[in-house]
């Protein structure tokens, strides 16, 4: 027996330790790889040792904890609580900026390592060890993961701790003969669930090796061996474990974390007690669980554990959906030395304090409450302008070049238009070569989608290039090869085939050479995936030949998704300051983005409302022709306020450091502008970030220092809800107060862009800055004119093709629908307003339900029948589908989990299960949004009707 301790009565953490300890002294409390066995009175030694040792760190109130998971790990944790000091973990694993930017952040000078561990151990006892410690005191620190790159840090008490575990031991059914496997990393707060419920039950806490628990058969053989009875694990790793291979000792397993699949909780629910469990780490891991049964049918997250409440508000209004707020004892301290963050997050309700968790919630009838979401996207070529004189003169002053002819036009009888450039050499060099070197001078929109040498060009009577003959030139395909194709292999080619309309296709032929388009591509993907062919957007732009496709080892595909700390040095932010002086002349605007459908239609709304002389940066061979394309492109929508004589044309590109002007003309720009509209940027699913960075980041810089230029200009910036939708915050409300800081992965090139981009302006800090983020700008309300690139657009001609669409079981499926009048008056109004806001969220504060827009189309009579998802999906399997088929589908993804992964930075619906705060929008424009009904999906109908 231990020795009677002095234990105060006080029911926290250490008290509740040394009553086990008591109880239970020669019990293993932890079992490494099924080998090292620390008993409860060996852990309670060290523990009390490592306390003796960091009393005389009597300045540190905070301990960095850099151990790996282990016996000495946990000691750790209990020595610094007896020394009635907090921890935080540090995992030797993370980055080195990381960790050095959490010691900072947090401003802990010490570090508790393996070496000081071993020193501390050798020390005498802490003698006088008692458990007074006050349960408001700090216990440890959490940084949550990945979310800039400058992640914050959670300060959490000691006050729910005991609560926690009591509740979760009792659901658990934990009791000492239990064996709990330690799955969770140290990097999370749950970790601290797994840490508590085993040592104040007085079970053995079992840790592995990382590399036996990833992988479901390796973990199965890991539950056999070390007979464990309890553990904590992913809903996606308890999916791939074979039922049928676990032993009936495992009694309990425990999820959360993420949404479950739910044929695997019901699968899993007779077998085990499994429960689900929910808590955000600014409320001590865990604050509602419950018990899944096997008609558990949707995603519950409980009632909450006791000294816990939760509320759920909408619109600052008490109701049954909406965002939850979470009261009780286990309520972190706040945010380590961030009070604004700290004060934004927790607030008072009736002199209650409560946490805002961002979750979208619904309490069902029986009081349960299920869990929505987290509230929280010249020629003109792929929705850009391109200079084709530019492209030549760039192709000629590469020295094996004597000569160059550029133009647009289909690279097959049946494919679309694409870039083709025709050269004549001096000397022998490949394309490669070529497209190397243009790729250090242009932007990936201008290269030439195919370059083809030619002996001599052919010209006209006049010595000109022969464009009409050139137009008519026949490309030669690559050499099938004299080996026998693979079944796969002739199998690609058939789909290039069938995509392009190229009679003949070569295993080395580049599928954008032989005509592919980037909207081709979209249909390229699907089929490739109906063989089990799981090629990605990425892996098209790298290599998109026959050969490499059929051959490539997919199973190392990675979904075109990017953690924000890999966008760390792209949002940093140098050497930018702001001058003092303000312009003298208020009456000059610079736009960009002016040939495109939002800039060109706040160009038309400048005109009519306003006396500016209006700026247009575009890329124009002279004023003249710049002023031809605006009018061209005011005639393609509609617009009917041209007016030549207050449109100035910058022949620029922001592309190019000071836009590729002199530094005379440079000078004299900025000096005349004092209010810059940014609209421009490549609008592409498919590309990569890596394509779309120069464009819509390295643009977005440029256009800020030309901002900072001489005088001090306003700059309102045309930002995306898609900053949210295409992230990992695409649920739940999100606020225009949300810098973005909270964002931890980013699906899409153009979702990736966008955010670098406003992230960018957001860590500037400048106070001369306006972003207006926008939802999926549509039609005009008025006359239904959109976009040649509209999604809703081709969307709706898929489904017109299809005939069929497949109805939403859950109802919750929805889109935002911004028409284009609504969010250029709304921006208008508040870049003129004088506004000390800064973050504008201009989309529909009403979403349009998928089922009500599909309803619209029935009765429009644009699809025939409208069925249930997994009828419909038999039905388009085996179908030979179009390009806009394959849209309509590929922005169903939402529908199937296994195809949401692989395409969900084109799915359409986005607008599902989030909600757009607009407080700032709606106090200063006072515009009102037209409503998603049947008469506007009406005028689109017919609108539709028009430009096919």
């Amino acid at each position: 027996m231990v020795k009677k301790m002095n234990i105060k009565k006080n029911n926290n953490f250490l008290y509740r330790f040394l009553k086990v300890v008591q109880k239970y002294p020669n019990n293993a409390a932890i079992i490494e790889n099924g080998i090292n066995v620390t008993t409860y009175k060996e852990l309670l030694d060290n523990a009390l040792r490592i306390a003796n040792f960091l009393q005389n760190k009597k300045s540190d109130v905070y301990i960095a904890i850099s151990i790996e998971k282990s016996a000495k790990y946990i000691a750790a944790i209990l020595g610094c609580w007896f020394a009635k000091k907090a921890f935080m973990p540090i995992d030797k694993k993370l980055p080195k900026n990381r960790i050095e930017y959490m010691l900072k952040d947090a401003k802990i000078n010490y570090i508790f390592s393996d070496e000081e561990f071993e020193t501390a151990i050798n020390c005498s006892r802490m003698k006088n060890y008692n458990t007074d410690i006050i349960n408001d005191y700090p216990a440890y620190i959490i940084y949550s993961s990945g979310s800039t790159g400058e992640p914050k840090g959670i300060l959490v008490s000691h006050n729910g701790i005991v609560n926690l575990a009591d509740s979760q031991i009792e659901a658990f059914k934990v009791s000492h003969t239990s064996r709990y496997l330690f799955y969770l990393s140290i990097n999370f707060d749950a970790s601290i669930s797994d840490i508590s419920v085993s040592l104040l039950s007085g079970a053995a806490l079992l840790i592995e090796n990382k590399s036996a628990l990833n992988i479901a058969k390796t973990l199965t053989k890991l539950i056999h061996t070390r007979q464990i009875t309890h553990m904590d694990i992913p809903p996606s790793l308890l999916k791939l474990i074979n039922i049928k291979e676990i032993p009936d000792f495992l009694k309990t397993i425990v999820i959360g974390g993420e949404a479950c699949d739910i044929k695997t909780v019901q699968r899993w629910a007779n077998k085990v007690n499994l429960i689900n469990v929910y808590g955000p780490t600014e409320a001590t891991v865990c604050t509602s669980l419950c018990k899944c049964t096997s008609d558990w049918n949707e995603p519950i997250i409980g009632l909450p554990i006791k000294n816990t409440e939760y509320k759920i508000f909408n619109n600052n209004v008490e109701t049954d959906y909406g965002e939850l707020y979470i009261a009780g004892i286990g309520l972190a301290i706040g945010y380590i030395n961030k009070n604004e963050l700290t004060k934004t997050k927790f607030v008072y309700i009736n002199r209650k304090r409560f946490y805002k968790t961002g979750d979208l919630v619904q309490k069902l009838p029986n009081g349960q409450i299920k869990f929505l979401g987290r509230i929280d996207r010249q020629v003109k070529i792929r929705g850009q302008l391109v200079e084709l004189e530019e492209i030549e003169k760039c192709l000629n002053t590469i020295p094996e070049v004597t000569k160059s002819c550029v133009l647009k036009r289909p690279i097959n009888e049946k494919g679309a238009d694409n870039l083709v450039a025709f050269v004549e050499l001096n000397k022998k060099i490949n394309n490669e070569q070529l497209i190397n070197n243009l790729k250090n001078i242009l932007p990936n929109w201008m290269i030439p989608a195919r370059i083809e040498v030619l002996k001599k060009i052919p010209t006209t009577a006049s010595g000109k290039n022969n464009i009409e003959k050139l137009k008519l030139y026949k490309f030669k395909v690559a050499s099938v090869s004299d080996k026998n194709l693979t079944e796969t292999e002739q199998n690609v080619i058939n789909i290039f085939k069938k995509i392009t309309g190229a009679s003949k296709v070569g295993l080395q032929d580049n599928f954008f050479n032989i005509g592919g388009t980037s909207l081709d591509a979209l249909e390229l993907i699907f089929a490739c995936n109906k063989l089990n062919i799981p090629i990605s957007e990425k892996m098209l732009l790298n290599n998109a030949t026959p050969e490499f496709i059929a051959n490539y080892p997919h199973k190392t595909k990675k979904a075109m998704i990017k953690n924000v700390t890999e966008l760390k040095k792209d949002i940093k932010v140098t050497n930018v300051t702001m001058p003092k002086n303000e312009p003298k002349e208020k009456n000059n605007i610079l736009i960009t983005g002016a040939t495109g459908f939002l800039g060109s239609t706040l160009l038309d709304a400048l005109i009519e409302n306003t006396n500016y002389t209006l700026y247009c940066l575009t890329r124009a061979k002279s004023e003249e022709d710049g002023k031809n394309r605006i009018f061209e492109t005011f005639k393609k929508y509609n617009l009917k306020n041209y007016d030549s004589s207050r449109i100035k044309i910058i022949k620029g590109d922001i592309s190019q450091d000071k836009f590729g002007l002199s530094d005379t003309q440079y000078d004299n720009l900025a000096e005349k502008i004092f209010k810059i509209y940014h609209c421009a940027a490549i609008v592409n699913m498919l590309y990569p970030y890596e394509k779309l960075k120069n464009a819509n980041l390295n643009g977005t810089k440029r256009i800020l220092e030309f901002s900072c230029h001489k005088y001090k200009k306003e700059l309102h910036y045309a930002s995306t809800l898609s900053v949210f939708v295409s992230t990992n915050k695409n649920s739940g409300t999100v606020t225009e107060n949300d810098k973005l800081d909270d964002i931890k992965q980013i699906w899409g090139g153009y979702g990736q862009s966008k955010f670098a981009a406003e992230k960018y302006l957001l860590n500037t800090n400048l106070d001369n800055i306006y972003i207006y983020r926008f939802g999926l700008i549509c039609g005009n309300s008025k006359n239904g004119t959109m976009s040649e690139k509209d999604f809703l657009s081709m969307f709706v001609k898929g489904a017109q093709e299809l005939k069929i669409l497949p109805y939403d079981k859950t109802d919750t499926m929805a889109i935002d629908i911004t028409p284009i009048d609504y969010a250029v008056k709304t921006l208008l109004k508040i870049s003129q307003s004088n506004t000390t806001k800064r973050i504008f969220h201009i989309a529909n504060n009403t979403s349009l339900k998928y089922n009500d827009l599909i309803k619209y189309l029935k009765n429009e009579k644009i699809v025939d029948n409208i069925l249930e998802y997994k009828e419909w999906e038999k039905i388009i399997k085996n179908r030979n589908t179009s390009v806009n088929e394959d849209a309509c589908i590929m922005s169903l993804c939402r529908m199937d989990p296994s195809r949401f992964s692989k395409y969900r930075f084109l799915d359409l619906f986005q607008a599902t299960n989030i909600k757009f705060d607009a407080k700032n929008t709606h106090e200063i424009s006072k515009i009102k949004c037209p409503k998603p009904n049947k008469d506007l999906i009406k005028k689109y109908l017919i609108a539709w009707g028009k430009n096919d």
